[in-house]
């Protein structure tokens, strides 16, 4: 149901979507990923992972929303509810890496490698699809309490396990030195609000003392203290604002488009390899698995 569900939302989509936006797309996706024939044993799978990509991650030319965005915003009054928590549970989809860890009658066990997580999906035909240890891409979605995959897989050979790891293992120690760099941004906001609020703690009270103030001298005395109070507390503001703002653009830049971008195209790295194994004749696959 859920697949059929995502099916029917994709070509919904899709072909809403004008096609000069499309063909541009299906370039990007194909630089990286290789250019696909009809003949390709794989051509509906790999087609399926690139009308994926377009619907729900890749951000249209004329605003900053994906298609699936642009459409939820249009159409989500006249949604049934069951549909809009599915079609919104999209957006938090996870494109990954999987290994198979265990098949069980009606759920298989999976260890997403990127982020080194596991997770039990719902799936009735786990004993056709996979096999212990199998490598694969693919998307995996939330909907109903239960995680589903949709429709479109790219397989890797288990030998090619070595290659994948130590792929991963670069990504990750990027990501790591980023994670150490934004602990550090977040520290010095921390210490930068501890400051502004201690100030304003500050001028409160002394705007408290103002008040119960009488007599010109004790007045007089209390407002020479709390004028340069008030403009540090002020330029304290300023300056948590800019660093909030700055940490913010960087979090977005840097945790959410870098990190997503090097995910991505090591995935689609990987899909091309595949498809060149497909299309190789008794080559090993780790000739081809390799840098």
């Amino acid at each position: 149901m859920v697949r059929d569900k995502l099916n029917q939302l994709i070509e919904t989509i899709s072909q809403s979507d004008p096609s000069p936006e499309i063909i541009e797309a299906k370039k990007e996706f194909q630089e990286i990923s290789g250019e696909i024939f009809e003949d390709d044993k794989s051509y509906e799978t790999r087609m399926g992972s690139f009308l994926e990509w377009f619907t729900f991650d890749r951000t249209l030319n004329e605003s900053s929303e994906t298609p699936l965005q642009k459409y939820l915003n249009g159409q989500r009054e006249s949604l049934s509810e069951e549909n809009r928590e599915l079609f919104e549970n999209i957006s938090g989809s996870i494109r990954g890496l999987f290994v198979v860890k265990k098949i069980k009658p009606d759920r298989v066990v999976v260890l997403e490698l990127l982020d080194d997580k596991k997770y039990q999906v719902k799936e009735d035909q786990g004993g056709i699809l996979f096999s212990k240890g199998d490598i694969f891409e693919a998307r995996l979605i939330s909907f109903g309490g239960q995680l589903f995959f949709s429709d479109n897989f790219c397989y890797h050979p288990q030998q090619t396990a070595g290659f994948i790891k130590n792929k991963i293992k670069e990504i990750r120690s990027v990501e790591k030195e980023d994670f150490k760099v934004l602990k550090a941004k977040e520290k010095e906001l921390a210490v930068l609000q501890k400051k502004y609020v201690k100030m304003a703690s500050k001028v409160d009270k002394l705007n408290i003392k103002l008040n119960k103030a009488s007599g010109k001298n004790k007045i007089d005395k209390i407002c020479d203290n709390l004028n340069p109070c008030e403009m540090l507390k002020n330029d304290l503001a300023r300056q948590v604002e800019s660093l909030e703002n700055n940490l913010r653009d960087w979090k977005r830049k840097t945790i959410q488009i870098k990190h997503r971008d090097h995910r991505f195209r090591l995935i689609r790295r990987l899909s091309y390899m595949s498809l060149k194994l497909e299309r190789s004749r008794q080559i090993d696959a780790r000739d081809i698995y390799r840098d």
